[in-house]
């Protein structure tokens, strides 16, 4: 490798690196405002305000689930021996393989939302901003906010997930690329290795 290639290698690292960061602290804004209250003779505007949902509600928790469930099958393969079914299976979902790295996106996915629909719950932040006085403009207050929130954090959740798994199976995508192995690729770092 010359210079230019260590200069882009390292240039696309910063980027992959700018990148996950901007995705795991971003967030969509949903915008609240307040009913009028009547304090004495005056009445007061409430204000407003925004609830964060966050596009990677789960951060890196889907990743480590699923890599050490990938990793259980590889662990008693190794214990078993190859000279039967469970070694078979265990080395065709090696880390590397095609089938590793299906299973891998679609665990981080399935993990993702998993994580999401258990931690995430719009049924309190609605029953919160009614308690409140609050509304989100343009929906009912009780089970159509719920409804909203629940539909919002679904679409951002996709958008989390997707990315969350482009980043963990790029090291390997990237090395295929290079031609080396995903063992030595200093992006392995999401890798198990």
């Amino acid at each position: 490798m010359n210079f230019f290639d260590y200069l882009g290698d390292d240039l696309a690292f910063v980027l992959i690196t700018i990148g996950t960061i901007l995705i795991l602290q971003g967030h969509r804004r949903i915008p609240l405002q307040y009913a009028r209250r009547v304090v004495g003779r005056r009445e007061t505007q409430g204000g407003s305000s925004y609830i964060p949902l966050k596009i990677s509600y789960a951060g890196v928790i889907p990743v480590i689930f699923a890599s050490s469930l990938l990793m259980f099958p590889a662990t008693l393969g190794t214990f078993v021996g190859r000279g039967n079914w469970i070694g078979e299976v265990a080395s065709w979902i090696s880390p590397g393989s095609t089938v590793y790295q299906v299973l891998f996106v679609t665990l981080i996915i399935f993990f993702t939302y998993f994580w999401t629909a258990t931690q995430f719950r719009p049924d309190q932040i609605a029953s919160d901003m009614k308690k409140s006085g609050a509304f989100v403009p343009g929906v009912r207050q009780g089970k159509p906010t719920q409804d909203y929130l629940e539909k919002a954090m679904n679409r951002i959740t996709l958008i989390g997930a997707v990315f969350l798994a482009l980043i963990a199976v790029l090291p390997t995508i990237v090395a295929r690329m290079l031609g080396v192995s995903s063992t030595i690729s200093y992006f392995s770092a999401v890798q198990p290795c």
